[in-house]
């Protein structure tokens, strides 16, 4: 697969082609925003005010999304078409206390001192519909949830590292308990005594009480192969799988068959019942249409979420025919997904003139939606792999979102996470993370530590290496930046800046501790009081010192280090060190006191 991209004399990307699609974007010529984008057929447009917020987004297809800010630049209401609507109340900090939703909706917020949700209540026609508790520990350690109307308590255990391993789940009498133990390299496994799974170089699973696995050599799953063979399974003759796949059979030769493009993307899934189900993406590894069973599913992107979906039948020989999905087929009954502006986080679904509000927890992940009458119609939780726990009302795949930038697929029990497929039967992903361990993932197939707390939105992340003091004070910084991560780091925002000030003054900034610019979070895990009086200019200029060795060198390793006073929790100045492949290191002390 042969992707091509073509830059301005910024450097800003203008077009992106593949086999699929050509990708066109049109950008403000002072700012350098995509106002219109065009893929293929389609064309999404975006509005910006002088702050740079997006105010509206609209689409040949109809979409017409407005969003309104506050003076300190917060999400205040937010309306697709005419007929849904989404307002918010929040803080003196700017934290969301209560947000409504057509249909009389209102979700209401409670938090701790750190800004941390500590109750969650949605009410509809006068009646408590949903109400969540949230106990929290140190190192943002989430203790217990509790669903106070079904009185179901999720309790939640860590090692010493911080690595979820535990949940208990407790409802009346009877619990349930599920492990996701890591070994002494970060390999996941279900029972206590990590005897469950076999793993191999790399973090690769071989093997689980189930299943045996297979590899290619770029480290893509291409075989889960069952131990036991099932009543409807297709049986693959092996001699014909190891001549023609690479594939040695160890059991049934049955199982699940995955194929993959030269680009590292997931192109087809052939089911243990022989139909397969095929994949195709845009140059920026959207994907852009899966076919299934006669059936072809399409996407329209915003960005990096995405905004339309819709389904139709293949006509005639297109059903049967392998190797190209049929040429596009005219767009109706189109689904309109409508997200928090600038998260990932769905709020709402939009279908003809039906509405739906989506509710998400206090991690973004979806737990109910609501009609356009306030009728509850969804109602879904997760356990600590992703993986759903209960639907109490609707069905599973009425809302596809699992833990952020995660799409169900109901063909393939698959997770689709942009660059990569997460399989939460196992925990992690079928194919190696793209950066490797830049991101401190806990290997290169491994998702987050911490799934009750941080989330990997496209498949791959930096999350530094952490060490904290006793009140959750970051001591020190490690991380690896690659020239793949600059420019995709994300804002501090309300949750952080009340994070930074709650172990800080209350007129402190959220420092980034890796730079935005350099892929950096800005989420309150990822941040630390910052004097707003200092120099901002030196960082900026040591930010962009790192950016040009980031770029000379392709990747560059950051030591920070954070220094306190006596029992302090706000730094008095800051070590920050980059070295490069050639063993250079560069150093600079930062004062965060004026």
């Amino acid at each position: 697969e042969v992707s091509l991209y073509t830059y301005d004399k910024d450097g800003m990307l203008v077009k992106a082609k593949n086999s699929e699609n050509l990708l066109e974007f049109i950008r403000d010529r002072k700012t350098g925003q995509i106002i219109e984008e065009k893929q293929g057929e389609y064309t999404v447009s975006r509005t910006y005010d002088s702050e740079g917020n997006c105010t509206r987004i609209t689409s040949s297809l109809g979409a017409d999304i407005r969003h309104t800010y506050d003076r300190e630049g917060n999400l205040q209401t937010m309306q697709a078409g005419e007929s849904w609507q989404a307002s918010w109340v929040r803080d003196n900090t700017g934290l969301e206390v209560q947000r409504t939703f057509s249909g009389g909706v209102t979700v209401s917020t409670e938090r701790d001192r750190f800004g941390r949700e500590v109750r969650k209540s949605v009410r509809s026609g006068g009646i408590e519909r949903g109400a969540y508790r949230y106990e929290w520990g140190i190192a943002n350690r989430l203790l217990s949830k509790e669903n106070e109307l079904t009185g179901t308590v999720m309790r939640y255990d860590y090692d010493r590292f911080d690595f979820l391993i535990r949940q208990e789940t407790t409802q009346g009498s009877e619990t349930d308990v599920i492990y996701r133990v890591p070994d002494f390299v970060g390999n996941l496994f279900r029972t206590p005594d990590r005897k469950d799974r076999k793993y191999g170089a790399g973090g690769k699973l071989l093997e689980d009480p189930d299943c045996f696995y297979h590899y290619d050599d770029e480290g893509n799953l291409i075989f889960r192969e069952f131990k036991q063979l099932q009543e409807t399974g297709v049986r693959y003759d092996r001699k014909r799988m190891e001549k023609e796949r690479g594939i040695r059979c160890l059991a049934t030769g049955t199982g699940w068959l995955y194929e993959w493009a030269s680009n590292g993307m997931l192109k087809n899934v052939i089911r243990p019942d022989g139909r397969p189900v095929e994949f195709r993406y845009d140059a920026l590894g959207r994907r852009t249409a899966k076919r299934y069973f006669g059936k072809i599913t399409r996407w329209v992107w915003n960005g990096n979420v995405p905004i339309h979906e819709w389904s139709y039948k293949a006509i005639g020989l297109q059903s049967e025919e392998e190797g190209n999905i049929p040429p596009k087929e005219p767009a109706e009954d189109v689904t309109t997904w409508v997200f928090e502006a600038g998260t990932f986080v769905p709020t709402a679904k939009i279908q003809g003139d039906k509405q739906y509000s989506i509710v998400a927890d206090y991690l973004g992940t979806p737990i109910q939606m609501y009609d356009g009458q306030g009728n509850k119609t969804w109602d879904c939780t997760l356990d600590i792999y992703g993986k759903v726990l209960a639907v109490d009302k609707g069905t599973e795949f009425d809302c596809p979102f699992r833990f952020q930038g995660q799409y169900a697929d109901k063909e393939t029990g698959l997770y689709y996470n942009r660059f990569r497929y997460y399989l939460p039967n196992l925990g992690g992903y079928i194919s190696q993370d793209p950066i490797r361990l830049v991101g401190n993932n806990p290997t290169i197939y491994g998702y987050v530590d911490n799934p009750n707390f941080i989330f990997d939105i496209l498949g791959w992340i930096v999350i530094p290496i952490y060490t904290r003091g006793l009140q959750n004070e970051i001591l020190t910084a490690k991380a690896t930046i690659t020239s793949s991560d600059l420019g995709t780091g994300t804002k501090t925002n309300k949750k952080s800046i009340a994070q930074a000030r709650g172990l800080g003054l209350d007129t402190d900034d959220a420092g980034h501790i890796i730079a935005k610019r350099l892929g950096g979070s800005g989420d309150v895990d990822n941040v630390f009081p910052q004097d707003s009086h200092i120099n901002r200019g030196q960082f900026k200029a040591f930010e962009a010192k790192i950016a040009d060795a980031v770029k000379t060198y392709g990747s560059v390793d950051i030591s920070i280090q954070l220094k306190y006073g006596k029992g302090g929790t706000r730094p008095t100045y800051i070590i920050y060190s980059y070295t490069t492949p050639n063993g250079d290191t560069v150093t600079k002390r930062f004062k965060n006191t004026h």
